[in-house]
């Protein structure tokens, strides 16, 4: 249902250039958080892989939700690529769900078990200092 009302909503998101800084700063989430799961699985530290994969995919995307003042001024196309990759990090732990979602939800090509890892690029070591210096920042102005 989540991954549900994500898509269907996609289309009410921002488009065009990705270019704020709250789409540079989601989306280094994403690699960065696609990296360290990739290394829980390597090690086979599953409940890791799915802390990253789930728990810490939803806290960076509602980070980005606070950061970009309200659900309308999302990227659509940052969305799209952060729900294809979360349901990648699951697929190893829960096929049958996630296989549901990206045939019937996602509306992708082909079995998720089929498909190949992540592809992120390299990270970025400014971008997540950055917002962690905004973060502390509107903490610290919400409090006053």
């Amino acid at each position: 249902e989540y991954y549900e009302q994500h898509f269907r909503s996609l289309s009410t998101y921002r488009s065009g250039p990705r270019d704020s800084f709250a789409d540079r700063l989601f989306t280094e989430e994403i690699k960065r958080a696609a990296a360290h799961a990739r290394r829980a699985y390597d090690r086979m530290q599953f409940r890791e892989a799915l802390r990253i994969a789930f728990f810490d995919f939803v806290n960076a995307r509602e980070q980005y939700r606070l950061m970009c003042g309200s659900d309308a001024n999302m990227h659509e196309g940052v969305l799209f690529d952060y729900l294809n990759v979360q349901v990648l990090l699951l697929a190893p732990i829960c096929p049958h769900v996630c296989e549901h979602i990206w045939r019937n939800v996602l509306q992708q090509d082909g079995s998720v078990t089929e498909q190949s890892w992540p592809e992120m690029g390299e990270l970025s070591e400014l971008t997540p200092l950055e917002g962690a210096y905004l973060s502390r920042f509107l903490s610290s102005v919400r409090q006053e």
